[in-house]
């Protein structure tokens, strides 16, 4: 089977391009793939590759300075005149954005059975909640855009996945006709694993900066674990911004900017230091269903603390402790009683249990219900 991939490969903390590597590095062998991945033109460190049938093409992309959105443009463009040049003969075509699909739906591919897997949904919250650094004029603009590419992606598609009854659902309110199967993310199982080595008085979070995942949320409630633990510090780590960082530093006050460090985005072969270093990891999302963040956290063994948003309490109940979202008063309280009962969390019982959890989602199996359904779709 000849797999053509749209898509970002490369190997860092970021949910979509996290997803595409680790399942092509989790299937069979006797997959011949091409995988065309759009790149910043400055992003030098990415460069071609062949990896066994595995063949790795970037093309440089970039945005019109000063228009906002304008790399989705610039991404069909350059993405589909690259098809236009592409000696391939694909069976299936995967793709990971809705620019990407565009670009394919108007190339020589246009007609090869398609896969979208889709990581969010743009819609109304996404127009409220997230901000392109720019005017509110320009937010709505950009969302539109984005709204209207993805609907003829769902449209158009011949089968979409995603990773969350929750996303499920938005698909369907948008588009009720598509077809879409849940297969979850997962976790390296390898790559985090337990660490005997004395843990940090250190809350961590790992993700996008972004109000969506409950950051500012997490921010404030550290007011409530000073009063009571002022020994505890917490570590934000991720580079990407969908607010300004002046957003999420209004939320600091004086008692606690000496306990708040942001680490900006790391290598991801250093996240699982990370983890292991630290004492609790918390997940604040607002709206997400499913974290690759927060299953890499829980391989690691440590105590875990997330939102019963959606069906999280499905995924996370009785391996991560839960408070509502958007509540920094319950998330303080929660935080402070594992730190009080620390031991009881850290116990060898407890730590078995969120391992196993996250062994479950063994990027392996995973990778495998994708290829049952790449060859199903292929015949």
């Amino acid at each position: 089977m000849n797999l053509l991939v749209l898509g970002p490969y490369e190997d860092t903390t970021s949910g979509p391009s996290r997803v595409l590597t680790e399942i092509v590095s989790n299937l069979s062998p006797d997959i011949d793939m091409l995988i065309l991945s759009p790149k910043k033109r400055r992003e030098h460190s990415r460069i071609d590759a062949d990896i066994g049938k595995v063949k790795i093409r970037y093309q440089p992309c970039g945005n019109i300075p000063g228009i906002a959105g304008s790399h989705q443009w610039v991404e069909f463009a350059r993405i589909n005149r690259r098809l236009a040049r592409l000696d391939y003969q694909a069976d299936l075509v995967w793709i990971h954005d809705a620019a990407l699909f565009a670009a394919y739906r108007f190339s020589k591919f246009s007609r090869v059975p398609s896969i979208s897997t889709i990581h969010g949904v743009f819609g109304g919250f996404y127009r409220s909640e997230t901000s392109q650094k720019t005017s509110r004029l320009m937010v709505d603009v950009v969302t539109t855009q984005n709204a209207y590419l993805q609907k003829y992606q769902f449209a158009n598609s011949t089968i979409l996945t995603t990773y969350s009854k929750y996303l499920k659902e938005l698909i369907n309110t948008t588009s009720p006709s598509s077809k879409v199967k849940i297969i979850p993310n997962g976790v390296n199982v390898n790559r985090f694993t337990i660490s005997n080595a004395p843990r940090k008085k250190v809350i961590v979070y790992v993700g996008r900066m972004a109000k969506i995942k409950g950051v500012h949320i997490l921010i404030e409630s550290i007011k409530e674990v000073v009063k009571r633990n002022p020994d505890w510090s917490l570590w934000l780590v991720g580079g990407a911004f969908d607010q300004p960082k002046s957003f999420f530093e209004k939320y600091i006050s004086h008692k606690t900017e000496k306990h708040i460090k942001f680490l900006g985005q790391i290598p991801n072969e250093e996240l699982s230091e990370i983890l292991n270093e630290a004492g609790i990891f918390v997940m604040p999302t607002i709206r997400d269903g499913f974290e690759i963040a927060l299953m890499e956290a829980m391989a690691t063994g440590i105590p875990c603390v997330t939102t019963s948003a959606f069906e999280r309490t499905e995924l996370y109940g009785g391996y991560a402790a839960m408070v509502p979202p958007n509540d920094p008063k319950a998330l303080g309280a929660k935080l402070n009683f594992l730190i009080e009962h620390y031991p009881e969390f850290m116990s060898e019982t407890e730590m078995k249990k969120r391992i196993a959890r996250a062994q479950e989602f063994d990027w392996k199996k995973i990778a495998q219900q994708y290829e049952n359904l790449f060859k199903e779709l292929a015949k």
